[in-house]
This record gives structure tokens, C-alpha cells and sequence, in this order.
């Protein structure tokens, strides 16, 4: 079975104007779902079953946003499911809003079972947290999923924050409750899946395959003093899950960096 993992769109139909700081990233940044539909347009998209989109799929975005950018990906992908999460950029009332299906009241999260996975989404964003809110209550929610869980079916654990410290941002990792671990000790999953960091890290988090992937937006690379070099840089990850092997190919969306901007950060 062969699933693509995107992160960070930080889609808008529009973005706002401005001169300074973080917002003028997005002045020259080619827009995401160009860079998708250039992406998909290769034949390593063949063998695909299944899309995840691990958060941040737009930039604090409206309900309309969040329409647009569903309906364009369905176009795109035509009868290929795909699943999200959320991340610290979305607008979770705009997402209830315009994203066809999505749950009208505050959840932990949802699940898609499908003929070869049980995909779990766990949302862990929270206003005010930028580096993500993993709680007991999360935990209580996650665990009785898991219960319940189809035991024949892999399992994928998709979540925005990531899990592993990425030496190429100097972004924290989520901090998260014992019971967390206690509870994919008991009930583990496959697979976990996260973004926010928009680079690339595969490791393993107690036992479990983990993944995350850079963006189709822009990547920070650490100058000195505290700058940080935003740049178009970006990519997918292809993951290929067999009886006992799972693995994770890197997809290249931009053939080459283009400077965005320089910020201190």
C-alpha cells in the first residue's frame, strides 16, 4: 500500500499584503496548490491509495478558503480519499464552516477506515499554542479509538505537531502527558505521521515508524544571529506499508530554492 503525506499548505485564495515581517513570505511563494498540481502530474503517483495532509492547510484562512481548497483537491486527486488534521495555523470555525464533512462541534479528532488502514487523526491544535496542546483528554479519546480499533488493519497515527526533535529547525517538539506513551505502548499503531516543521525527519518513536515531511509552502533554514531564511523548498512523502516493512521516500515538488525572505526571528 502506497500513501502520500503532505504538511502545510498555508493555502489562501489571497494573501494578506505587507511590507515587513512574517506576512511577506508569501509575496513571491509560488501558491501550494500550483505546486501540487506540478507534483501530481508524476508517474510515482500510480500505485497511490490513500493522501494524508498532516495540518496547517491554510494561513489562517476563511470558510471559503477552506472550501476552495477542498474542492481543488478533489479535482486533483478524482476518487483518491484523503484525510486531514489540523495545525496551528488553521482557523478551526472557518475549518467547521467550509470544509464539507468536517465536525460541527469541538472533537479530539476523527478516524477513516478503508479497505487496507484505519487512519486516526488527532487533532492537537489549540489558539494560543503554537507548538501544540496534547492533554489527558486527548489521551482519553485516542485510547478509546484504539480499543475499538479493527485489529486485521494497519494502523496510521496523523497529528500536525511533531513528536521527534528536528536538529534542522530549532521549532520544539510536543510535549506531551505519560499516558500518551502509556496508551501506544498498549494499543500501538503502524505508523505516526506529523508536520509543523515543514523538513524531513524519519526515526522512530517507541517502536513506531515515525515520519514527518517538509511543506508545500516554504521552509526556515537558521542564519546567524537569529535570522532565519525563508525559502521555496518544497516536497512530499511517498510511504510504502507491506506485511513487515514500511518505507518513506522523499518527493521533490520545487526543482530548485528561491529566496523568500530573511526575518529574525
Amino acid at each position: 500500500m502506497e500513501i502520500l503525506q503532505i504538511s502545510d499548505f498555508h493555502y489562501r485564495r489571497q494573501y494578506p499584503e505587507a511590507e515587513d515581517g512574517y506576512y511577506t513570505i508569501f509575496k513571491r511563494m509560488t501558491n501550494p496548490l500550483t505546486q501540487f498540481r506540478e507534483a501530481f502530474k508524476g508517474e510515482w503517483k500510480k500505485n497511490l491509495s490513500l493522501v494524508l495532509i498532516c495540518g496547517d492547510l491554510t494561513e489562517n484562512g476563511d470558510a471559503e478558503d477552506y472550501a476552495n481548497l477542498q474542492q481543488e483537491l478533489k479535482r486533483a486527486l478524482g476518487d483518491l480519499p484523503f484525510v486531514v488534521t489540523l495545525g496551528n495555523h488553521d482557523n478551526k470555525e472557518a475549518f467547521r464552516t467550509g470544509w464539507k464533512g468536517a465536525p460541527k462541534e469541538k472533537v479530539y479528532g476523527w478516524t477513516e477506515e478503508l479497505p487496507e488502514v484505519f487512519v486516526i487523526s488527532l487533532d492537537n491544535s489549540e489558539k494560543g499554542y503554537d507548538n501544540g496542546l496534547l492533554t489527558t483528554e486527548h489521551c482519553k479519546w485516542l485510547e478509546e479509538i484504539l480499543i475499538s480499533a479493527p485489529c486485521k488493519k494497519k494502523k496510521i497515527l496523523m497529528m500536525h505537531h511533531h513528536l521527534i526533535f528536528d536538529y534542522e529547525t530549532p521549532i520544539p517538539e510536543l510535549k506531551y502527558p505519560a499516558k500518551f506513551v502509556e496508551i501506544l505502548r498498549k494499543y500501538p499503531v503502524d505508523m505516526i505521521l506529523a508536520g509543523h516543521t515543514h523538513s524531513r525527519t524519519i526515526g522512530v518513536f517507541e517502536g513506531i515508524c515515525y515520519a514527518t515531511c517538509g511543506s508545500l509552502s516554504f521552509k526556515g533554514e537558521q542564519l546567524r544571529e537569529g535570522n532565519v531564511s525563508f525559502v521555496e523548498d518544497s516536497s512530499m512523502n511517498l510511504c510504502k506499508l507491506e506485511d513487515n516493512f514500511i518505507s518513506v521516500k522523499k518527493i521533490q515538488v520545487t526543482k530548485e530554492k528561491k529566496e523568500l525572505t530573511i526575518l529574525r526571528m
